[in-house]
């Protein structure tokens, strides 16, 4: 739609005063025209035309709300003090509801949680090194006794994993990530001389 001088003049105008729905009524009823709310809006974008309105409250102004009761106040009945909500639990249970299926035990609060089998091999041997990790023998994450879990290197669990570790009988699967370790460290020895 070409729009006239006059025209453009009066939105640009109209536009710092008005909502554009507003403006629309006026234009057509000053123009005798039948321009719809999307072409002024339309007008107002293709020239460049700012109404002047950031969005923000003034400095200084009165929110809607001043003065009204319980709509938008702080929450002073819901949450108070000494209320559990109802997710909490106490410090020493135990759940195996992971995505993976470990069981984790809670060991403080509010929400702090530690694998069973990682505290169990603490308790036993000590801090878990980094760039280690405790893996289950057997590969049952159900059976959480300290004969059934071994630390290896996070490595060495690649290159099982990656060779079908998992497939085999569980009686073969300790000898196997083993075997993994000991090719891995000879590798890096070959390489260092």
């Amino acid at each position: 739609m070409k729009w006239t001088h006059a025209q453009k003049v009066f939105v640009e105008t109209a536009y710092k005063l008005m909502p554009i729905s507003q403006i629309a009524d006026a234009f057509n009823t000053h123009f005798k025209a039948n321009a719809t709310t999307s072409q002024i809006r339309s007008m107002t974008r293709n020239y460049g035309m700012k109404s002047g309105r950031t969005g923000q409250f003034e400095k200084g102004g009165e929110p809607w709300n001043a003065g009204t009761k319980g709509v938008m106040k702080p929450n002073s009945g819901n949450f108070r003090k000494g209320n559990k909500p109802q997710t909490w639990v106490p410090v020493g249970t135990e759940t195996n509801e992971t995505k993976d299926g470990y069981w984790k035990v809670k060991v403080a609060n509010p929400r702090t949680w530690k694998f069973k089998h990682r505290l169990l091999w603490e308790q036993h041997h000590g801090k878990i090194p980094r760039g280690k990790i405790v893996v289950f023998c057997d590969g049952n994450k159900d059976n959480i006794t300290i004969g059934n879990l071994q630390l290896i290197d996070r490595g060495t669990l690649a290159q099982y994993n990656k060779r079908g570790g998992p497939m085999l009988p569980s009686e073969l699967r300790t000898p196997f990530r083993t075997a993994i370790a000991i090719e891995i460290t000879a590798r890096k020895r070959e390489r260092n001389g």
